[in-house]
């Protein structure tokens, strides 16, 4: 079957939550639904004659099976979700950057499209194969500013999008608590889902459904951790200024 697009989170969850090249292309193979190597038999439900199979074939082999199957599938796009993860793998800085360079040969020999999706650690990611600068073309999906009104309006829309989902008293919403959720998240609409999430969670466990200005206080995360997160996007923002 045509398979334009493959998607494939880089995730480091191998030994010591180092990131795994072999583990990386065996959920390649998955991604593209390879019929030897990425889809386990009917009678395999538990799939350990696969992962044996896996376990057993060299890392060479797998990435040869999923060049072919780039091909095969007719793939015009591979997408690297959670990149910055290659930045765990072992060897630090100078492994992570033969990494990067492995994946551009690939899509090389393969005619796709490499496209590489993360947090601003791809930045520093990118660094590592000067090589590469030239070649790819960095897109930024910022964070809402207070001090433009275009994005005042957007976060309000953001606002009632997520409220038509929730409950509320009295009559409120979401736009109720603009400054505070906008402060809160940093304007970015990952951390405003993340802690509307956090949210929902404590009312289910503590048995209240509706939605309130203390609900959100109690599910915001520590000032410690804000600012840590605050720190990783003001520095990224940096990276990304352009002199004019």
């Amino acid at each position: 079957a045509h398979m334009r697009v493959v998607i494939v989170e880089a995730g480091n969850d191998s030994t010591g939550g180092e990131f795994s090249t072999k583990a990386f292309m065996v959920a390649c193979l998955r991604a593209i639904q390879h019929p030897i190597y990425g889809v386990a038999d009917e009678d395999d439900p538990w799939e350990e004659r696969l992962q044996g199979k896996l376990h057993r074939t060299p890392e060479g082999t797998l990435r040869a099976a999923f060049e072919k199957a780039i091909e095969l599938r007719g793939t015009e796009y591979f997408v690297i979700d959670e990149g910055h993860h290659v930045l765990y793998a072992p060897g630090g800085d100078e492994a992570a950057a033969r990494i990067l360079a492995s994946y551009k040969c690939l899509a090389n020999r393969t005619n796709v499209k490499l496209v590489l999706s993360g947090s601003y650690k791809l930045l520093h990611l990118l660094t590592l194969a000067p090589h590469m600068v030239g070649r790819q073309q960095p897109l930024e999906f910022p964070r809402y500013r207070a001090e433009s009104r275009g994005d005042v309006i957007a976060w309000q829309q953001v606002l009632q999008s997520f409220s038509k989902c929730l409950v509320f008293e009295d009559g409120e919403s979401l736009c109720s608590w603009s400054k505070y959720l906008f402060e809160g998240s940093h304007g970015c609409v990952g951390q405003l889902s993340r802690w509307l999430r956090a949210t929902l969670a404590n009312l289910l466990s503590s048995g209240g459904n509706a939605v309130t200005r203390t609900a959100l206080e109690r599910s915001r995360l520590p000032a410690g951790q804000e600012a840590s997160i605050l720190s990783e996007i003001v520095a990224g923002e940096r990276q990304l200024i352009r002199i004019t």
